[in-house]
């Protein structure tokens, strides 16, 4: 799976854009981002600025970033997992044709599509 994470713009120059996140610096080509200032937060994947983002975009998904992280390092806590991927709680609601392939998920799917 591929992943874009946030980092903050540090600099420009022309169509290029050196950008920071924990520390490290990358450079990375901005044309498809339109105009660059610094202090802007960006979405940046293999060295591509795909778009601006604002800051509270760019928290929740260092969050989630976290959240995965200790997931793979073995927490299972909710308290944890419900911090870092706080914009999915209570759904996603998966669709019928999907929700009869989960154990418990049938009932829920059925409720949601009589409302």
């Amino acid at each position: 799976m591929c992943i874009a994470v946030p980092m903050r713009v540090t600099s420009v120059d022309g169509l290029t854009a050196t950008v920071e996140r924990c520390g490290r610096l990358l450079t990375a080509d901005a044309a498809l981002a339109g105009e660059l200032r610094p202090g802007d937060w960006v979405l940046v994947f293999r060295e591509t600025v795909l778009r601006r983002i604002e800051a509270d975009e760019a928290e929740e998904i260092e969050k989630a970033l976290g959240g995965v992280a200790a997931v793979m390092a073995g927490e299972t806590s909710p308290e944890v997992i419900d911090a870092a991927f706080a914009d999915l709680a209570g759904g996603p609601v998966l669709p019928p044709h999907l929700a009869a392939c989960v154990p418990g998920q049938k009932k829920e799917a059925d409720d949601g599509r009589r409302s």
